[in-house]
Order: C-alpha cells, then sequence, then structure tokens
C-alpha cells in the first residue's frame, strides 16, 4: 500500500531518494511513510518494534535508514562530506539464507544507485546458501580481519551475525532484525534450538552497546513481543534516553489481493493435479507460485507431473540444497529473472522472497498447524507472495472437503479474512480467476 509521501518528504539524504528513483519508486509505501522518520530521528534514534504486512517495503525500509544513519554519523572531511569507515557499522540479522541475500542484494544496489561506491556489503555469494562454499566464512578469524577493510554492513543468520560482534560489536550503530518472530522462534530441524537461538540474538545486542535496535516482521506471536521488548530494553542504563516506539501499519491485511478457495473432494490427488495443470497452462499471465506442504509430493508428483505437460516448472525446498541437486539462490534468482514460469515451494519461501510478476499463488496444501506458526500467519505470508509493493494479485487455496483438519484452518482463516474470500465452483475455477488476472494486467 503506498502512501501520498516521496521519499524526500521523509527526510532521506539526496543521494538516497536518488537511489530510490532509480529503482522506479516515487512514492514511499505506509511502512516507510511512517518507520523511516522515527528510525533516522538525529535526536532521539529510537529503537523500533515494527509489525507490517508481507510486500510493503520492509527490507528497503531499513537499509535507507541504516545508509541514512551510517552517512550521519560518519566523519566528515573538510568540504563536509561523509568519511567511510572501514568496519562493520551495520548488521542485518536474517533466519534463513533468501532473507540475507534479500537484505544483501537491495542494500547493494542502493549503495551504487546513490554512488556511495566506497561502501560495502558482503555480497550474496559470500553469505554462502551453499555450505560446500567457504568464499567467506565469517567464523574463522582471517575473514573477520577481512571485514575490517570491506563491508560496512554485514548480513547472516544470528550465529554468523554472533561472531563478528564479539569483534566489533562497540562499532555497530544499527542492529535490524528481519522477520524477528521466525528468528526467534527458530528451530534446526535436528533438535529444538529456538531457546539457543534467542539467546545469540540477546548476546548480540548485549555486545552493541551504542547501537538502534530495530526489529521488523509481519506479525508477532507472544513470545517474539516479549523477547522483542527485552531486546530493545537491554541498554537502558547506559542509554536512558533512548525510547523504544512500536509501529503497527494500519493496512494490516492482504486487502489488494483478490483471494479465492476451491472446495472440493482432493482425496483423488490426480484430480487435484489436472485442476493445477488447467489453471497453470490457460493462464500464461504473470508467474505462479504454488506451496505445498511435502516434500515428498513437490519431487514426486507436482513437479514431475508438471513437467510432462510442458510446463516451465522448477521445485524449491531444503533438500535440493542437501543432496546435492542444485543451488536454491541460483533457482530464486532464474525464478526473478522469468528463466521459468512456475515455482513449486515449501513455506520456506513464504517469507522474504521477492520476486515481481508473481500474478497468482497457489496453496496446493492449507497452511498446517504444528508449531509455532500460526496457520493464519502462513497464510498471510504466502498469500503475499504476490501482490508485491501495492500491486494486485490473485491468490487461490485448496481446499478438501473431506479432510477436518484442513476444514478447520480454514475456518480460522474464513473468520479473519471472510469478507475477501471467494469460494469458487470446480467448473468455474479456472475461467474465474483466468478473469481476474486478465483484469489486473490490462489495467496495467
Amino acid at each position: 500500500m503506498l502512501s501520498e509521501s516521496t521519499f524526500k518528504d521523509l527526510g532521506l539524504r539526496d543521494e538516497l531518494v536518488s537511489a530510490t528513483g532509480q529503482r522506479g519508486y516515487k512514492k514511499a509505501s505506509v511502512v516507510q511513510e511512517k518507520c523511516i522518520p522515527w528510525l533516522i530521528d538525529k535526536e532521539k534514534t529510537p529503537n523500533l518494534i515494527a509489525q507490517a504486512p508481507s510486500g510493503q517495503g520492509k527490507t528497503a525500509t531499513f537499509v535507507l535508514s541504516a545508509l541514512q544513519i551510517m552517512l550521519d554519523k560518519a566523519p566528515k572531511n573538510a568540504k563536509g562530506e561523509p568519511q567511510v569507515e572501514q568496519k562493520p557499522l551495520v548488521v542485518i540479522v536474517s533466519h534463513n539464507h533468501a532473507l540475507t541475500r534479500q537484505s544483501c542484494e537491495i542494500a547493494n544496489s542502493t549503495i551504487i544507485d546513490a554512488d556511495l561506491g566506497d561502501y560495502g556489503v558482503n555480497p550474496p555469494k559470500r553469505v554462502t546458501p551453499d555450505p560446500k562454499d567457504r568464499e567467506f566464512d565469517v567464523h574463522s578469524d582471517e575473514n573477520l580481519t577481512r571485514l575490517q577493510k570491506v563491508p560496512q554492513i554485514v548480513c547472516g543468520p544470528p550465529k554468523q551475525i554472533e561472531k563478528v560482534v564479539k569483534t566489533f560489536g562497540r562499532d555497530i550503530l544499527v542492529v535490524v532484525f528481519d522477520e524477528a518472530d521466525e528468528i526467534i522462534q527458530q528451530e534446526d530441524g535436528k533438535n529444538n534450538q529456538a531457546r539457543s537461538t534467542e539467546q545469540a540474538c540477546k548476546d548480540i545486542v548485549k555486545r552493541c552497546t551504542k547501537a538502534q535496535i530495530t526489529l521488523f516482521s509481519a506479525t508477532f506471536p507472544q513470545r517474539a513481543q516479549r523477547v522483542a521488548d527485552q531486546l530493545t530494553s537491554m541498554h537502558k542504563g547506559s542509554q536512558p534516553n533512548r525510547r523504544t516506539e512500536r509501529l503497527l501499519a494500519e493496512e494490516q491485511s492482504v486487502a489488494s489481493i483478490v483471494q479465492c478457495v476451491l472446495r472440493t473432494d482432493f482425496d483423488d490427488h490426480h484430480k487435484k493435479l489436472e485442476i493445477l495443470h488447467q489453471l497453470v497452462s490457460e493462464i500464461n499471465l504473470g508467474q505462479i507460485i504454488i506451496f505445498a506442504k511435502k516434500i515428498v509430493d513437490i519431487d514426486n508428483e507436482i513437479v514431475p507431473f508438471l513437467h510432462r505437460k510442458g510446463i516451465s516448472v522448477q521445485a524449491h525446498h531444503n533438500k535440493i540444497m542437501k543432496e546435492g541437486r542444485g543451488d536454491l539462490g541460483k533457482i530464486e534468482q532464474d525464478f526473478k529473472d522469468k528463466h521459468f514460469r512456475v515455482l513449486v515451494c515449501t513455506d520456506q519461501l513464504a517469507r522474504g522472497f521477492d520476486p515481481v510478476g508473481v500474478g497468482l499463488v497457489v496453496q496446493y496444501d492449507m497452511p498446517f498447524k504444528g508449531g509455532d506458526a500460526k496457520p493464519i500467519e502462513t497464510y498471510q505470508h504466502r498469500v503475499g507472495r504476490t501482490g508485491r509493493a501495492g500491486s494486485d494479485g490473485v491468490a487461490l487455496c485448496f481446499l478438501n472437503n473431506s479432510n477436518r483438519t484442513e476444514l478447520e484452518v480454514f475456518k480460522e482463516i474464513k473468520e479473519t479474512y471472510g469478507q475477501v474470500i471467494t469460494e469458487l465452483k470446480e467448473d468455474t475455477c479456472v475461467p474465474h480467476i483466468k478473469h481476474l488476472l486478465d483484469n489486473i494486467y490490462n489495467q496495467k
């Protein structure tokens, strides 16, 4: 959702305003309008807990704000120009490689567009989504020394950022926790490490004694809110005048996205696949993301079936990298570059993946109950992969009428979004979705 404010109105420096213009942005989003002036306030520089829906420009919000703070606080030469300090000044903590890569890419492109060439970001390749790639491992003493010579912005998961701040904590000006609830509640799949990850976040903040602490997320469950309060109040003794602001975007919805559900008997998997094929083959406007619950269904049913039908499709899930079948970062970039039309993935990509041009999101399986994430939150994040940055999009759920768990989940979703979810019949589903997308793309 866009506001009426320009980036110049928000108080950003001219070079940063120029960078947003070069990327085609004329108006700030509502989230940016609310958050950026708070974050860059020279007198208050408050900590911030910001909750806003997906697709509203949160990454650009904290990247622009962090760059402004770096430039404002940098030593000046005789002409009053900021001088680059050869050490990390901003750390951005993410819970997965997709988010880390996104933060790096946006920070790097903003630096280039703002003509701030002497500033650096640890490049996406160096934040290695591939554990076999040791080009830049911040765990090593050698590379910690290299950090002194290059990047002022370092992005990575909690345990890597913790290593960085052990050396540079006193120099850090800004600490960002991106998708903070996921970081705080993170588990590694083998044993529950949520508690140790939470402690790593606290250790990061503890060492960054003069930093502004910011947490961004679309949702803040009770536990995440409690930890967020602890992180932003940790240095009250040494920073008695630093306040913590809480901002909630009014548009806490996915209202710009047309939401539909197809209710039918999906016990027959072949029937489900045939409807999916009909959708992706008859709809040729924009790209499509399909969310499925099980990796085995993605690998053994959905992707092979669509391949056989001649659909340009790829899978995305953790086993691809673990089994040496591909590079997830390359798959994400290939999709963004439109090298293929259909991406079938797990909820790993429900956050932190911001492709432009996704017209349709299909929830092949309803969000499921289990773990810390609530189905309504998963639904919101999935749907948010379309309709990015104020654009329109369409989201479709497949609902099995004979599955009690799915019906319970849909009831919960319906209670929240009931006024905007259209129930479709099997014989009219594809024509209806096609009509919706025709209208959206004809308006562009």
